[in-house]
């Protein structure tokens, strides 16, 4: 190589380097996930909207109205949609519970621990009794 040819290598190197920045903030952009886009983490335009705490309970009884816990296959569904709620300020230590004691329970059911599926299953019931809007029933 002369020294004649390095400033024009340089100057493709930059040229290229460049273009690969520019190609990933284009992929980069078009990879957002619209499911993601829907449950609010990229760009929800409702985000600035404040819910209420009636329209996160309407929500969540909604979610939960009908699921049994002799269904197994549900839980997945009931988690993945209790986690895309949006909660209010004052309801997410109840939000946080509820996930986890379906979190609890979800991991008794795959283990197969009889001892666990009865201890969560004592916790979601503590917790429908504490809070009859959730719409979590049991029948005894």
């Amino acid at each position: 190589m002369t020294l004649a040819n390095r400033p024009k290598n340089i100057l493709l190197v930059v040229f290229l380097i460049a273009l690969a920045i520019v190609v990933g903030f284009f992929i980069s952009g078009i990879n957002r996930s619209p499911e993601n886009k829907k449950i609010g983490i990229i760009g929800d335009a409702n985000a600035a909207t404040p819910v209420t705490v009636e329209s996160y309970e309407k929500s969540v009884n909604g979610v939960l109205r009908g699921f049994s816990v002799t269904d197994h296959k549900a839980i997945g569904s009931v988690l993945e949609k209790l986690l895309a709620l949006r909660v209010p300020a004052s309801e997410k230590e109840v939000h946080l519970t509820l996930v986890s004691l379906f979190m609890s329970y979800d991991q008794a059911v795959t283990k197969k621990d009889g001892a666990a599926i009865a201890v969560a299953l004592k916790d979601l019931h503590t917790f429908a009794e504490k809070n009859s809007w959730s719409g979590l029933a049991f029948t005894d």
